[in-house]
């Protein structure tokens, strides 16, 4: 943090980092970003790391203030991602893939709107009658408390008993082959997923943003074309509504609520073809 503080608020150098002291200085060096052809996205991200090591300077008294201010707003980013739909879908799940394990994570993400952490993380203790307890995630390299609040996501029966057979006796639900301890490798995963894609699919990806969390945004999607309530949905797919709205304060959402998401998800495990 000294050297980083010192170098960035008073020595120079570096193509992108000189003599930056206040906001005008910050915005310029964002400047310097964009004209680099880095997209806002990235750039907000590089910004807000500047700023932790900045605060963290601070603090140590290594230099004076941050030159980055309350003032200096995110630049807009374009959110592009889009889901999958459900042709799609169902084109993937109808391939044979040479990874089974990969294809249930992947169905048990387009049935629940579970992150990828949220899977890998997945341990047989967490199936209960009816739904799974979103309590903990794998992130880091460990298993921590979930992004937001902990929550239940509803499963049709046919997804549950799959989940429990591929988990006995093991530590997490979805494990390498031969393997009981460890969870699933999440690069593994992606580099599965992407190989089950169409031609079309994989000309379309970079464009479409078309990741594992590209099956999050067709359950959400899902759910809302057919008239499941936002408030459900938002707390089923684990986003946050205002942590002191109304709806929030007032309201609590038990699995017994959740019967008409259930059908809708029992309605994907035929569309999806999920066998007893």
């Amino acid at each position: 943090e000294v050297y980083f503080a010192n170098y960035f608020t008073n020595c120079g150098g570096g193509d992108y980092v000189g003599s930056y002291n206040d906001a005008v200085d910050i915005k310029k060096f964002r400047l310097s970003l964009l004209e680099n052809n880095l997209s806002p996205r990235r750039i907000n991200f590089i910004i807000t790391v500047l700023q932790i090591m900045l605060n963290h300077a601070v603090d140590c008294e290594y230099i004076a203030k941050s030159p980055i201010t309350k003032g200096i707003k995110s630049l807009e980013t374009e959110n592009n991602r889009e889901a999958f739909t459900l042709d799609e879908l169902k084109e993937i799940f109808s391939k044979n893939w040479k990874n089974e394990t990969s294809k249930l994570i992947c169905l048990t993400a387009a049935i629940t709107g579970l992150r990828i952490s949220e899977c890998t993380g997945l341990q047989p203790e967490q199936i209960k009658n009816g739904y799974l307890d979103i309590d903990r995630q794998f992130y880091n390299g460990k298993l921590c408390h979930p992004k937001g609040d902990n929550r239940f996501v509803t499963i049709p029966e046919k997804l549950e008993k799959k989940l429990k057979e591929v988990s006995t006796g093991k530590l997490f639900v979805f494990t390498p082959k031969g393997n009981g301890t460890d969870n699933f490798p999440q690069c593994y995963l992606r580099r599965n997923l992407k190989s089950s894609f169409s031609e079309q699919m994989k000309c379309q990806a970079k464009d479409r943003r078309l990741t594992f969390h590209s099956f999050r945004y067709f359950f959400n999607t899902y759910l809302i074309s057919n008239n499941i309530n936002e408030e459900k949905v938002n707390f089923i797919i684990g986003h946050s509504s205002g942590k002191n709205s109304m709806m929030k304060l007032y309201t609590t959402w038990k699995p017994s609520h959740y019967e008409d998401v259930r059908r809708l998800q029992n309605q994907l495990c035929d569309i999806f073809k999920v066998e007893d």
